[in-house]
């Protein structure tokens, strides 16, 4: 069940469906016929890239001390995405807070 899901997704992800590449990277993030962390982050970026907001909240989310992370975030808010201002709250505001004391 999960090969033919996987392939099913695989070729909507061929279309450039992008709800299709969240999928086919929660799939490969969190199991099913395996894991691939490079697999899962290629298609979270393609997600991204082409507007996916849970998904760039996602790449923040592992990126939380990069700067990419920052931009990632950025972008996921700008968009509206709810979840994001809770990372601002919990992960950015006290890293600036940190920065501010040394």
């Amino acid at each position: 069940m999960i090969v033919e899901e996987t392939n099913e997704l695989k070729s909507l992800v061929d279309e450039g469906n992008v709800i299709a590449q969240f999928r086919l990277a929660r799939l490969f993030d969190k199991g099913g016929a395996s894991t691939n962390g490079e697999l899962s982050f290629k298609w979270y970026q393609a997600a991204a890239r082409k507007g996916h907001a849970l998904s760039q909240y996602i790449l923040a989310d592992k990126y939380t001390t990069d700067e990419k992370g920052f931009q990632w975030i950025e972008t996921a808010v700008e968009q509206g995405f709810f979840w994001s201002l809770h990372h601002i709250w919990f992960y950015v505001i006290p890293r600036i807070r940190n920065k501010a004391r040394y």
